[in-house]
Formats: C-alpha cells, sequence, structure tokens
C-alpha cells in the first residue's frame, strides 16, 4: 500500500510556518532592485527565486518544522527513496511535452524552429536558470510546506468521516498556500483587489489540484517537479499552442493512470492509502485510510 508517513506536530507550528513565510516573502519582495541585480550579477544563471526560496526554507520550514516540531526531511514528503521515480517521471512528462508540442507544429504545418525563449538575448542562461531555480523551490519549499506538512497535519485533526477529512485537509492547505502568495501578487504583479481576488482563487483551485496529485502518487517529488514545469514548462519547440495545453493533459493522465504504473501501488490515496503517524522509530499501528474512489 502507497503511504505518506509523518509525524504529528503542534497545530500552531503549522500556522507559524506558514505565516513565518508570508512575513519573510512580503520582505523579500518589497524592493525588487536586489532581484534584478543579482540576475544581471549572474548573468542569469542564478534566478533570484532560488535564494528568495532558500531565504523562505531557512526562516520558516528550518526554525518551525525541523527544530520547533522535530520533523525530519521525510515526515514532510522529502523522502531519498522515492526521488529517482519522481525525477524520471517529471522527466518523462517533459519530454513527453516535447514531443506533443513538435507533433502539433508538424499538424499544422509549421516548420519546427526554437521557441521564443531561446532567442531571447538572456538565453540559455535565463531559461535554464528559472527552471532549475522551479525545480528546487517549488518542491522543497512550496510542495514540503502546504503538500508534506500542512495537508497530512490538518488531515490527522479534522473531525468526521476520512472523505471529510480528506477534502477538509485539501482545502484548507490549499486556502493557506493561496494566502501565503499575496506579497507575490502585490509585489511583482501589481494586481489590485480584484485582481488578486481572482489570483488567490486561482491559487486555491492550483492547490487542489497540486494535493490531489500528491495524494494520488504518494511521491512529492512528483508533485514538485509538476508544479515547477507548470511554472517553467521551457518549451524547446516553437507550437502553436502554449505548453500548459499538451503538459496538463498529460499531468491527467498521470494521475488517472497512476495505479496502474509500474510501482505506482494498487491503492493509491484517495483510494485507500494511509496516512499514518511514525511515533518514534516505528509508524503507529494505527492508520487513517482515505476514502476510495
Amino acid at each position: 500500500m502507497n503511504a505518506i508517513t509523518t509525524r504529528l506536530a503542534p497545530l500552531r507550528t503549522v500556522f507559524l510556518t506558514v505565516a513565518a513565510q508570508g512575513i519573510v516573502l512580503w520582505a523579500a519582495l518589497g524592493d525588487r532592485r536586489w532581484m534584478e541585480a543579482l540576475r544581471g550579477a549572474a548573468g542569469g544563471w542564478l534566478d533570484p527565486n532560488l535564494p528568495a526560496g532558500a531565504l523562505v526554507f531557512l526562516l520558516s520550514v528550518v526554525p518551525f518544522v525541523f527544530l520547533r516540531a522535530r520533523l525530519r526531511p521525510r515526515d514532510i514528503g522529502l523522502e531519498a527513496r522515492k526521488l529517482g521515480r519522481g525525477v524520471v517521471v517529471v522527466a518523462a512528462l517533459w519530454l513527453a511535452t516535447q514531443l506533443g508540442l513538435a507533433l502539433l507544429a508538424l499538424l499544422a504545418d509549421e516548420p519546427l524552429r526554437p521557441a521564443r525563449l531561446w532567442l531571447r538575448p538572456s538565453a540559455p542562461a535565463g531559461p535554464l536558470g528559472f527552471l532549475a531555480a522551479m525545480l528546487v523551490v517549488m518542491t522543497a519549499v512550496e510542495e514540503a510546506t502546504f503538500r508534506g506538512f500542512v495537508l497530512p497535519q490538518l488531515w490527522l485533526r479534522l473531525p468526521g468521516s476520512a472523505r471529510v477529512r480528506t477534502w477538509g485537509a485539501v482545502l484548507g492547505s490549499a486556502v493557506l498556500f493561496a494566502l501565503v502568495h499575496i506579497p507575490s501578487r502585490r509585489f511583482l504583479y501589481g494586481l489590485d483587489t480584484a485582481g488578486l481576488a481572482a489570483s488567490l482563487a486561482a491559487l486555491v483551485a492550483f492547490g487542489i489540484f497540486m494535493a490531489v496529485i500528491y495524494l494520488r502518487t504518494a511521491n512529492l517529488w512528483v508533485a514538485g517537479g509538476v508544479h515547477a514545469l507548470m511554472n517553467a514548462p521551457t518549451p524547446l519547440l516553437d507550437a502553436p499552442v502554449p505548453p500548459l495545453l499538451v503538459l496538463v493533459p498529460l499531468v491527467l493522465g498521470l494521475v488517472v493512470l497512476w495505479p496502474r504504473l509500474p510501482g505506482g501501488g494498487r491503492r493509491p490515496l484517495l483510494a485507500g492509502t494511509a496516512i499514518r503517524v511514525d511515533d518514534g522509530d516505528r509508524p503507529t499501528p494505527t492508520a487513517f485510510p482515505a476514502p476510495r474512489s
């Protein structure tokens, strides 16, 4: 059986971690001049998202999740034994997206030519630096925090049936995920109140989508890699459609087919996988099965 195993942390640690991330992002994004200076000094190879994400991790996850709550990396989904499979799945999604874009270009009778991002003056440093930053930050910070940490902690505390707890935890983690993005929407995108509300609603929906991916696969590396590709699909070829129109159906297919993939497990979460409490060196015998699909 696939399983997500964690340790119970004080509930206040969940909110302290999320609040710390919001505060750090508010301070880091309030003045964008350092981003442009860093990007220029590194020739584009070091995207500002990477040091910003490292700062968020060091000032939120490390003090509250690792030190205060005494959780280990594997308790928030960062399991070394699942990394290899995650890399293979994400690489396969990226390659399949490139093949899909090439096929669509051929069907549209368009010549195969490099995507526009590779023709910019910042290429190849800019696109590759951004992709690298997304792969690290989206996995180690956003997915580890909201899907690996917040979601199971809420699930273990919510009352009601397994179905109610599952979707309550999914929605709760998605709302917190959206709220922590307020600084970026204000400072980077300059959204007004209406635009901010619409963006937060979209982020809640995206958070639910990412939670379903994590719960289906029980692999945070897959969820983090998908998140990174959604932000930085990095197409090689120009195509008549945006890359996300090819990537998203592939991800949906992955979610549907995961139990039938080699090593995917017969009973993924949302179809029977357990969230288990690891009390000390071994999990407790009590498991909390999610509802069957």
